[in-house]
């Protein structure tokens, strides 16, 4: 757990430990390891915190203690766009919700749309996208369903949304799985999609989650740097922001 910043879910937890070969890819894992999880953090052996659920987040309202409170985080949340001088303003999608924790810093930085698809992105998730973006950044799981997700989302923007939008895969690809030496496990016999997957990769399948936190959050940033068409434009934005920032502060 010392290699993540902040709080994770247990899902990622398990899959890092998979890809350590400390425990076997099995239901019967996970159950056993949620299980001791929930045991630690109720006898005081982990703290309460150290995981986050994200199933299962409370809708709160928007409250201050008072104008000089409202004012405050008014200074605090201004960003300005340093986008709006560039050709390209990509967005990073990511099948896996659990991953959520790792992905949201980086983007958060870069000022980019995060975009959690939860497997097979929905008509209107598509739709709404089409409006925003024209380059996707994507990463999703080594396997049928993970591959098939990539290439219905590049499929669907353009064709069926008409949106002039491209995607790129990121991650996991063949390349890194070899590359950062990833335990395989045979892709699920159930799914329809496997015969052709394991026709072109053979019979092994990995999870996104596998990748250790800071190679995944390297691949992020290196993927959406790689969009910065302008660099000199992309400085002074973020110059002018420090300014405006400034600027700002005197008013509030």
């Amino acid at each position: 757990m010392s290699e993540y910043d902040g709080q994770i879910t247990v899902r990622q937890l398990y899959y890092r430990l998979v890809a350590a070969q400390v425990i076997e890819n099995t239901q019967k894992s996970y159950r056993r390891l949620d299980a001791h999880l929930v045991k630690w953090r109720k006898t005081g052996l982990l703290p309460m915190d150290a995981f986050c659920d994200l199933t299962r987040e409370p809708v709160a309202p928007n409250l201050w203690a008072d104008l000089s409170d409202f004012f405050d985080t008014v200074r605090r949340a201004y960003r300005r766009d340093p986008w709006q001088s560039q050709s390209c303003r990509p967005e990073v999608w990511c099948e896996k919700e659990a991953l959520q924790t790792v992905f949201s810093p980086v983007c958060r930085e870069y000022g980019v749309v995060l975009q959690m698809c939860r497997g097979f992105a929905s008509v209107s998730c598509l739709s709404e996208a089409a409006e925003r973006t024209k380059h996707v950044l994507y990463f999703g799981d080594f396997d049928p369903s993970g591959e098939s997700i990539g290439e219905s989302i590049a499929r669907e923007l353009p064709n069926t949304h008409r949106a002039k939008a491209g995607l790129v895969r990121i991650a996991l690809t063949s390349e890194q799985v070899e590359q950062y030496r990833l335990p395989p496990a045979i892709p699920k016999p159930t799914d329809s999609r496997t015969a052709a997957f394991v026709a072109r990769h053979g019979e092994r399948a990995v999870e996104l989650d596998a990748l250790p936190p800071n190679v995944l959050q390297e691949l992020i940033r290196d993927a959406i740097e790689a969009c910065i068409t302008d660099p000199a434009r992309w400085d002074e934005e973020t110059g002018r922001e420090a300014e405006e920032r400034e600027k700002l502060r005197g008013m509030v």
